[in-house]
């Protein structure tokens, strides 16, 4: 009785309707799998990337705390060099 049912449902036969299934099971786990590797793919992408942009960071602070060290150690040839800026500054608004 249970299966004249089904088979009024579904108009397939329980073997049939169980092999169908598991193709439909088989396809939504091909998909899942692979969404799962492209996530994967791109959470990898975006790690590196973001070492990336710190390392870059930390290159440019390194360079601009050299620079600022420089500017103090020479401090005459920075005031020669503000001198003659100005000095270029003042022709220019002439």
């Amino acid at each position: 009785m249970t299966r004249n049912y089904f088979l009024q449902y579904t108009q397939l036969e329980i073997p049939e309707f169980r092999d169908t299934l598991i193709q439909h099971m088989e396809s939504v786990k091909k998909s899942i799998d692979k969404r799962s590797l492209h996530k994967r793919e791109y959470d990898s992408w975006v790690n590196e990337r973001q070492m990336q942009i710190t390392e870059e960071k930390v290159d440019t602070s390194k360079s601009l705390d050299a620079s600022l060290v420089d500017t103090e150690s020479s401090g005459t040839e920075s005031k020669e060099q503000d001198t003659a800026d100005q000095g270029m500054m003042n022709m220019l608004m002439m």
